[in-house]
């Protein structure tokens, strides 16, 4: 799991969470992204089974008026990019 510091979105027009991801392989699994607010967990974007052998990019906007927390689970960390861990 991948869990940010506290994100204050209260007052802001457009903030969005900018990541690349590689997704390569049968048995890939999912890449879920959510958001928690208020002791609350709300997923706001996914992605799952083999996307293709290259890096990608997503943008996904946070839509909250309060302080979050941005948290990706199943992640290993590679060369500052994000890559999905696969399960066995």
């Amino acid at each position: 799991m991948l869990q940010s510091p506290e994100i204050n979105t209260t007052g802001s027009l457009g903030i969005c969470l900018n990541f690349c991801y590689n997704m390569n392989g049968d048995s890939i699994g999912s890449l879920k992204v959510y958001i928690e607010e208020s002791g609350s967990r709300r997923l706001i974007w996914s992605l799952s089974g083999h996307q293709r052998t290259e890096w990608r990019n997503a943008s996904v906007p946070l839509h909250s008026n309060k302080k979050v927390h941005v948290r990706m689970d199943q992640i290993i960390i590679t060369m500052h990019f994000l890559s999905l861990i696969e399960q066995n």
